[in-house]
């Protein structure tokens, strides 16, 4: 239904006033018509009466039908599409409680892909989507061009907003909404504004999620006109290909200028790694969009230790404004790049199109003759044209621009600086990006939408309820082997009872348990339980150590604690054989981000000589700690085989790390101490943990013994002054006989000797689910950053070969 025009809405008011008095009138001659005249006749008078009352009766339901049509206007104009017919895709949401509601995108994406789960995406707002701009010349430029009209049916349009939504719905099949929380990306946004960067990062965000659904795509800007099929054009063996601004003649060479307007991304684990470590890398350099980003990573070693085959796309095939094609024959698509403006934009690509039209009414065994050539750009012409050679390189004015823009802001930052010394203060970008929590776009989760009007998101309802008042939650991991009666779980949970000043810490104990059985034994006595579900995988008894299921295991366990840091809280993380016996909030470096216990304390926090346990880790939820868990995640592809605890001796020498600005602290053994190196202080230390010590057996032993050393203690009057002389009787049984082991250089050859033994048995040992700390000493030897690269990928073996070699001649090595 249209809206009524401005005179018509016009000609049907009536003010409040004349509305009354109309009614009134109407209701008068009602009572007169009703009695006989002053002159005792009804006939003409009372048929004359009859007919005035029709009349305005017929006036006030024309007004109220007026005033509906009004509302109805006004409705639409605030909500586009709130009235508009709705795309096949739209019922998807729409099906009955009983049926599985399939999700809208992969409705959409499995609709368009070819049989190779390949698709072709563009993304399009408001002021993009007008008729006779930039999406009408697109489409064409299909339509026209050679051998691409078939590629229409594989195109998805990704809409930023309503309006562009409900255009494309009326010109093409595959249409999305992409919903973007606290965004508007309507109207034409101005370079490098707050609103470009979200809407390109945002750009990059969601082409990732389609990564990680398994599509290939060829992404493409609305503004590249698609002349012929470019597929036969493409390396087969390249992973990422990126157009250029202008190509230097080599594919393969990473000083070709990109231009994320073009990308053909195959789907498989490096370019999964390398979109999610692009997406992340604008933390590391700030107010910068994502194609100056990528010039900025395109030299990171990251990419050369996921193997990213990246090539870049030659302009005889991929040009554009800044490098047009000089080849009629051979071109495949052209970009309206260096164009600023959108008006600009559409009047050369009009024309572009025009001169397409006139090389296909060419024979079709003819070959651009000479005189037929480009005539753009000609509204672009200057910007294209006005190119600065300095020092023999070519720079384009853009550059130029940005440059002294960027030269000026920063005059003016040093300025107000120096008048307001507190005047800018960084407080992160969390609070600006919501979008940058989650790789998943909001509208998935529209997918489920009957259940999720029903249930809360059980993880979000048991965070919120055991969270501190400033979203710290302690976190464990439990399976049935460790929650049997008077196992690991009993003795954790004591440790909180009889601790100084731990009981009050219990209320904020998240369990999150891996199988059903330790899931029912949790409820039976703590409040806040969560079962984890991983598909396919069963962690129920115990599994062999570095055999897929403990891999899974480990990794699943920091997969889900980054999913706790993107919904808001902090966590202190703990191993279930950790026994808490004094509150360490105290202890804890209030300016550190990722603050992480060590099996063996080199008196320095900062040091990252230090060997991390992640059995207990303190880390507060910001843009870096989301960065780093993920990048943390994603290093699982990059060192196959290997548990989340050695990746992160090998990822924390990273320079990703010092570029998100990552604030690590390494915790005091004095505090939070270990079978591997115990507190001497019984007066400071926090917790106890059962590390170097084998079998889920020991264990119990073992952490008996210690509570009841802990009582002792605790019962003793001298307790109350700090001054008790209690000493840990514990490790006891295998758990000594791994204490037992000197640091010392003395005693290295024995060391090394028990190694090489202990290596050559590995595979025989059988490890408890959840014990990330019992590792075999020597097959984790820490070393400095310069040895890391040299012995990343040596056998654990070798690794201790090497000691005792090492030891003979003099040198004096580390042996955790």
């Amino acid at each position: 239904m249209s809206k009524l025009s401005a005179d018509e809405a016009a000609g049907n008011y009536v003010s409040g006033n004349n509305m009354m008095k109309l009614l009134v009138s109407s209701s008068s001659l009602s009572s007169s018509s009703s009695s006989p005249s002053s002159n005792g006749g009804n006939g003409s008078s009372g048929s004359s009466n009859r007919a005035l009352v029709a009349k305005k009766f017929l006036k006030v339901t024309l007004l109220f039908a007026a005033a509906t049509v009004c509302c109805f206007g006004f409705y639409n104009s605030v909500y586009t599409s709130g009235f508009l017919l709705r795309s096949s895709y739209d019922y998807a949401l729409s099906g009955t409680r009983t049926t599985k509601v399939e999700d809208l995108l992969d409705t959409v994406l499995k609709n368009a892909s070819m049989k190779n789960k390949t698709i072709i995406v563009t993304t399009l707002n408001d002021a993009w989507a007008e008729p006779n701009s930039i999406f009408d010349s697109f489409l064409e430029s299909f339509e026209i061009g050679s051998n691409t009209k078939w590629l229409l049916k594989h195109l998805v349009v990704i809409c930023l907003d309503k309006k562009a939504y409900a255009r494309c719905l009326a010109s093409h099949p595959h249409c999305y909404q992409l919903y973007t929380q606290g965004a508007n990306f309507t109207s034409e946004a101005a370079f490098m504004s707050s609103k470009y960067l979200d809407m390109m990062w945002r750009r990059i965000q969601f082409l990732s999620s389609i990564l990680d659904r398994g599509y290939n795509f060829v992404f493409t800007d609305t503004d590249i006109m698609w002349l012929r099929n470019p597929f036969p054009r493409f390396y087969p063996d390249a992973d990422f290909q990126i157009a250029c601004d202008y190509f230097i003649g080599d594919s393969y060479s990473m000083k070709n200028f990109p231009n994320g307007g073009f990308t053909y991304v195959k789907s498989n684990n490096r370019t999964i790694q390398f979109y999610k470590f692009w997406y992340f890398s604008r933390k590391a350099y700030p107010k910068m969009h994502d194609q100056d980003v990528l010039n900025e990573i395109k030299f990171d070693p990251f990419l050369t230790q996921i193997g990213l085959k990246m090539r870049f796309l030659d302009t005889l095939y991929f040009g554009g404004f800044c490098q047009a094609s000089k080849d009629f024959n051979q071109v495949c698509t052209m970009h309206a790049n260096c164009c600023v403006g959108l008006e600009n934009k559409v009047n050369d690509l009009k024309i572009l199109l025009k001169v397409w039209r006139k090389y296909m009414s060419l024979p079709p065994n003819a070959t651009a003759t000479p005189q037929l050539s480009w005539t753009v750009p000609q509204n672009c012409r200057m910007r294209n044209s006005a190119i600065l050679d300095i020092t023999g390189k070519r720079i384009n004015v853009r550059t130029t621009l940005v440059f002294m823009a960027a030269a000026a802001v920063a005059g003016c930052f040093i300025v107000y600086n120096f008048v307001y010394p507190t005047g800018f203060r960084y407080d992160g970008l969390a609070p600006y990006l919501p979008s940058c929590k989650t790789t998943t776009p909001p509208l998935k989760q529209a997918s489920t939408l009957g259940n999720q009007l029903e249930d809360i998101d059980p993880l979000d309802k048991v965070l919120k309820n055991a969270c501190m008042m400033n979203k710290t939650v302690i976190i464990t991991t439990l399976n049935d082997a460790w929650a049997e009666p008077n196992s690991i779980f009993d003795l954790f949970l004591e440790s909180f009872n009889i601790g100084s000043n731990t009981k009050w810490l219990l209320k904020h104990l998240l369990v999150i348990c891996v199988d059903q059985t330790a899931y029912a034994r949790c409820l039976a006595s703590h409040p806040h339980c969560y079962l984890l579900y991983t598909q396919g995988a069963n962690f129920t008894g115990e599994v062999f150590y570095l055999t897929p299921d403990y891999l899974q295991m480990m990794w699943r366990r920091t997969q889900i604690l980054s999913s706790i840091l993107d919904k808001g809280y902090n966590f202190v993380f703990t191993d279930t054989d950790i026994m808490w016996l004094r509150d360490p909030f105290p202890h804890f470096y209030p300016d550190a981000d990722f603050q992480i216990a060590t099996d063996k304390f080199l008196r320095d926090s900062y040091s990252f000589k230090n060997p991390p346990n992640c059995g207990f880790v303190n880390v507060k939820s910001n843009d870096r700690t989301i960065g780093f868990y993920k990048f943390w995640y994603l290093s699982k592809n990059t060192y196959p085989k290997t548990n989340e605890q050695d990746v992160l001796n090998r990822i924390k020498f990273d320079p990703f790390i010092a570029k998100i600005g990552l604030k690590v602290r390494f915790l005091d053994t004095k505090y939070f101490s270990g079978f591997c190196d115990p507190s001497k202080d019984v007066n400071q230390v926090c917790t106890m943990h059962a590390n170097c010590c084998i079998g889920l057996e020991n264990k119990v032993n073992d952490l008996k013994a210690l509570l009841q050393v802990w009582k002792k203690y605790m019962s003793s009057p001298r307790n109350a002054t700090g001054t008790s002389q209690a000493l840990w009787t514990v490790p006891q049984k295998y758990c000594r006989y791994i204490l037992s082991i000197s640091y010392e250089s003395s005693s290295l050859s024995s060391v090394a000797l028990l190694s090489t033994i202990v290596c050559i048995l590995r595979d025989l040992v059988r490890y408890d689910a959840l014990a990330v700390a019992p590792h075999l000493p020597s097959c984790r030897a820490t070393t400095s950053s310069q040895q890391a690269n040299e012995l990343e990928d040596m056998d654990p073996l070798d690794k201790a070969l090497k000691y005792m070699h090492e030891e003979q001649n003099g040198q004096n090595n580390y042996v955790e």
